[in-house]
């Protein structure tokens, strides 16, 4: 892959397992440099030079007081996505851990909730209307869909069961 840039298309429900995926790429020798869609670019580096880290922020919130505190702490912003905020640092600095109260972290589960609600409501409007096309007389867009809800239900009750868990801790 030396001195080639690369494309990987993939989709995540959860934010943990994309940043645990971008980490992982990292250690692999590639560098996150930004994404359209889903599909995600890379560039080649030194493995585990960077490590990342994701914030979803909303999309009409201005975040710049933010990612200048994120900057300050020298981690920078790679990448914003629909209200996704990619952030880069150093292999040596622990991404881990941008959230230090329950209350932040209990912030960070609801907004991840409220946008996994609003894929759930558009998934549960495409079945509500959805036709062929038919495989054995069974409706794709409805068996897919509802797969896709299952999942983000299933998303939701982790990031509700995370919430619990901060607070029970305490």
């Amino acid at each position: 892959m030396e001195g080639m840039r690369m494309e990987v298309t993939k989709f995540f429900l959860s934010i943990e397992k994309e940043e645990k995926w971008l980490n992982d790429m990292s250690s692999e020798g590639c560098r996150f440099v930004g994404k359209h869609g889903f599909s995600y670019k890379f560039e080649p580096c030194e493995k585990g030079t960077y490590r990342y880290c994701i914030d979803q922020r909303g999309f009409l919130k201005n975040s710049e007081e933010f990612v200048g505190f994120l900057d300050e702490l020298n981690m920078k912003l790679v990448h914003k996505q629909w209200g996704f905020y990619y952030f880069e640092a150093d292999g040596s600095c622990s991404t881990e851990k941008i959230y230090t109260d329950i209350k932040s972290k209990s912030s960070f589960y609801l907004r991840c909730i409220l946008w996994l609600a609003c894929i759930g409501i558009l998934n549960i409007s495409i079945i509500n209307h959805a036709n062929g096309p038919y495989f054995l007389n069974i409706s794709i867009p409805i068996v897919a869909n509802t797969v896709v809800l299952c999942l983000v239900l299933s998303a939701i009750l982790k990031y509700v069961w995370n919430i619990l868990l901060l607070h029970l801790r305490k």
